[in-house]
Protein backbone atom coordinates (compact mmCIF):
# COMPACT_ATOMS: atom_id res chain seq x y z
CA UNK A 1 0.00 0.00 0.00
CA UNK A 2 1.40 3.23 -0.97
CA UNK A 3 1.55 5.69 1.80
CA UNK A 4 1.21 9.64 1.00
CA UNK A 5 2.75 12.25 3.21
CA UNK A 6 -0.10 14.66 2.26
CA UNK A 7 -2.94 12.25 3.92
CA UNK A 8 -0.93 11.53 6.78
CA UNK A 9 -0.35 15.27 7.74
CA UNK A 10 -4.17 15.48 7.22
CA UNK A 11 -5.48 12.86 9.20
CA UNK A 12 -2.94 14.07 12.21
CA UNK A 13 -4.09 17.81 11.96
CA UNK A 14 -5.59 19.48 14.52
CA UNK A 15 -9.33 19.95 12.95
CA UNK A 16 -9.34 16.67 11.94
CA UNK A 17 -8.30 15.33 14.89
CA UNK A 18 -10.77 17.05 16.89
CA UNK A 19 -13.46 16.05 14.38
CA UNK A 20 -12.82 12.77 14.60
CA UNK A 21 -12.68 12.37 18.42
CA UNK A 22 -16.62 13.87 18.60
CA UNK A 23 -17.48 12.06 15.30
CA UNK A 24 -18.95 8.43 17.24
CA UNK A 25 -20.92 11.34 19.94
CA UNK A 26 -22.10 14.17 17.01
CA UNK A 27 -23.12 11.62 14.17
CA UNK A 28 -25.85 8.84 13.75
CA UNK A 29 -24.21 7.95 10.28
CA UNK A 30 -20.81 7.88 9.02
CA UNK A 31 -18.63 6.08 6.74
CA UNK A 32 -15.13 6.42 4.67
CA UNK A 33 -13.65 5.22 1.49
CA UNK A 34 -10.25 5.90 0.16
CA UNK A 35 -8.70 5.99 -3.39
CA UNK A 36 -6.46 6.95 -5.98
CA UNK A 37 -7.60 8.82 -9.20
CA UNK A 38 -5.24 10.07 -11.95
CA UNK A 39 -5.42 14.27 -12.04
CA UNK A 40 -5.99 16.96 -9.15
CA UNK A 41 -9.83 17.53 -10.28
CA UNK A 42 -12.37 16.47 -7.72
CA UNK A 43 -14.35 13.53 -8.25
CA UNK A 44 -18.21 14.54 -8.81
CA UNK A 45 -20.36 13.37 -5.87
CA UNK A 46 -22.29 10.53 -7.70
CA UNK A 47 -18.70 8.85 -7.93
CA UNK A 48 -18.32 9.41 -4.19
CA UNK A 49 -21.30 7.85 -3.43
CA UNK A 50 -20.84 5.17 -5.56
CA UNK A 51 -17.72 4.43 -4.37
CA UNK A 52 -19.18 4.36 -1.08
CA UNK A 53 -21.39 1.88 -1.64
CA UNK A 54 -19.30 -0.22 -2.93
CA UNK A 55 -15.84 0.63 -1.38
CA UNK A 56 -17.12 2.28 2.16
CA UNK A 57 -16.36 1.19 5.57
CA UNK A 58 -18.72 2.14 8.32
CA UNK A 59 -17.06 4.18 10.75
CA UNK A 60 -18.31 3.58 14.81
CA UNK A 61 -20.86 5.91 16.30
CA UNK A 62 -22.76 5.26 19.51
CA UNK A 63 -26.07 6.29 18.35
CA UNK A 64 -26.56 4.45 15.37
CA UNK A 65 -29.11 5.42 12.40
CA UNK A 66 -31.34 2.74 11.44
CA UNK A 67 -29.40 3.44 8.18
CA UNK A 68 -26.18 2.48 9.88
CA UNK A 69 -27.39 -0.94 11.94
CA UNK A 70 -28.01 -2.12 8.88
CA UNK A 71 -24.30 -2.32 7.79
CA UNK A 72 -25.05 0.03 4.95
CA UNK A 73 -22.70 2.60 4.26
CA UNK A 74 -24.70 5.20 2.02
CA UNK A 75 -28.04 5.42 1.07
CA UNK A 76 -29.18 3.21 -2.29
CA UNK A 77 -30.04 6.69 -3.68
CA UNK A 78 -28.62 10.09 -3.02
CA UNK A 79 -30.61 12.73 -2.28
CA UNK A 80 -32.58 14.27 -5.14
CA UNK A 81 -31.21 18.15 -5.69
CA UNK A 82 -28.21 17.69 -3.81
CA UNK A 83 -25.56 19.91 -4.68
CA UNK A 84 -22.06 20.46 -3.97
CA UNK A 85 -21.17 23.25 -1.66
CA UNK A 86 -19.43 26.84 -3.09
CA UNK A 87 -15.77 27.14 -1.91
CA UNK A 88 -14.92 29.27 1.16
CA UNK A 89 -14.58 32.92 -0.17
CA UNK A 90 -10.73 33.74 1.07
CA UNK A 91 -10.20 38.06 1.09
Amino acid sequence: MERRVGDEKYRSSGAHQIAMRILSEMCSEASVTRWQQEGTELPTWEEAHRRLLVEGKQSKVKYPSPLQASGKTAPDTMQSGFKMPAPPVTQ
